[in-house]
């Protein structure tokens, strides 16, 4: 019988595909309500890792019950707080090739004069995998195009420039998401941090050989 992975979250679709091929049975775990979740975490098997995705990492109580006896597959409730908030990506030092987005009040009102909401380029999902120290970078994926993306050197390397100061400002482990905004070839914008498993995970691992979840039980199980 293969062994048991929980999902916590309402949208769990692409998860499931991806707990499939690593090999595990997906108990999923809705989030909606919020002590009939907390009972079904409990009385799951004792054994099984925990992932997260996108909608449950706003059940703070959720994550932090998870966290207690479990193996978390995604970053634990204290991490998810401090990658969300966007002041974690203004503070990132400064580092060939990466471009910093301007989150000034008359820079805000600017753009939405001329209709922008942020910097024109390729919107991207640059997908990790930490474990408090180091951290992989398992591909990137183009916005909601299903193809992957392009990524010059010089942006491979700003992009896990910004996963390394994540990981290691914050001791972040499992699997997270870098949106960002790619420039030509020469610069990359990190827009916003996706603490838990997203539908580009799932895209990824349709056309590569990834195997996410697998690779991130392995990558949390070897520094505990």
């Amino acid at each position: 019988m293969p062994p048991a992975l929980i999902i916590l979250g309402n949208d769990t679709k692409a998860a499931k595909r991806s707990a499939k091929r690593a090999g595990f049975e997906a108990q999923v775990i809705p989030t909606g309500d919020l002590p009939r979740a907390l009972r079904a975490l409990t009385d799951a098997a004792p054994e099984a890792p925990v992932l997260f995705t996108a909608e449950a990492t706003d059940q703070a109580a959720l994550l932090e019950a998870a966290a207690l006896e479990r193996r978390l597959l995604t970053p634990t409730a204290e991490n998810v707080a401090v990658l969300r908030d966007p002041k974690t990506l203004h503070a990132l030092p400064k580092f060939r090739g990466l471009k910093p987005a301007k989150r000034s009040w008359l820079g805000s009102m600017l753009r939405k004069l001329v209709g922008r909401d942020g910097p024109t380029g390729e919107p991207i999902e640059a997908l990790f995998i930490a474990n408090g120290w180091s951290v992989r970078l398992l591909g990137a994926i183009v916005g909601e195009t299903g193809r992957l993306a392009t990524l010059s050197e010089t942006q491979r390397a700003a992009l896990s420039h910004v996963a390394v100061v994540l990981t290691q400002r914050h001791d972040t482990r499992g699997l997270f998401a870098l949106a960002a905004i790619a420039h030509g070839e020469k610069h990359v914008t990190p827009r916003r941090v996706d603490p838990g498993f997203t539908a580009a995970m799932d895209t990824l691992e349709t056309l590569t050989k990834v195997r996410v979840i697998a690779e991130a039980n392995r990558a949390v199980k070897a520094r505990k």
